[in-house]
């Protein structure tokens, strides 16, 4: 009987470690930023992340202002993290009012054209200072709401077709 409750609870602890080893976790310093012509955006700043083995956002971790939640979350702002080479993806599942999404000093070099499709409220895109060199001609094809893109300091050589005609 002792070592069928050992056993059980080897097997939750083993379940659990399977459950977060494919997951990204954003740990959030919840404040108020000012950019992509935005004043005051309250934001997830995460200067750091873990479980960079998949590119699903599955938790949040960080204490809010006073009064406010993660339904208050307009923008995240990814900064410093070189091993971050993916866009997360499911942002939305924890912020789902955010309009904004940057990127600042990561190892992002490449775009798919469907990175940014889950984000069909995105009003504001930086990913800057990064090895950006190639951005498809679909990449803003579901993001009609957008009206600021800054692709500063990267290292583009190939712009696809078309990028910003859906805009």
């Amino acid at each position: 009987e002792v070592k069928m409750k050992i056993l059980l609870v080897f097997w939750f602890f083993l379940v659990f470690l399977a459950s977060t080893l494919h997951a990204i976790t954003f740990h959030c310093e919840f404040r108020n930023l000012s950019w992509g012509g935005f004043e005051n955006l309250y934001s997830c700043y995460s200067p750091w992340m873990s479980e960079l083995s998949n590119r699903n956002l599955t938790n949040v971790t960080g204490i809010h202002q006073t009064g406010k939640t993660n339904l208050d979350v307009k923008s995240v702002y990814i900064l410093d993290n070189t091993d971050l080479t993916l866009v997360p993806q499911r942002i939305e599942n924890f912020f789902p009012n955010f309009i904004g999404l940057a990127f600042q000093n990561t190892s992002i070099a490449e775009l798919s054209g469907d990175e940014l499709n889950s984000f069909v409220n995105l009003e504001a895109f930086q990913i800057w200072v990064n090895l950006l060199e190639r951005t498809p001609g679909n990449l803003f094809q579901l993001t009609p709401k957008l009206r600021y893109i800054d692709f500063d300091r990267n290292q583009i050589e190939n712009v696809g077709e078309q990028l910003f005609n859906p805009l």
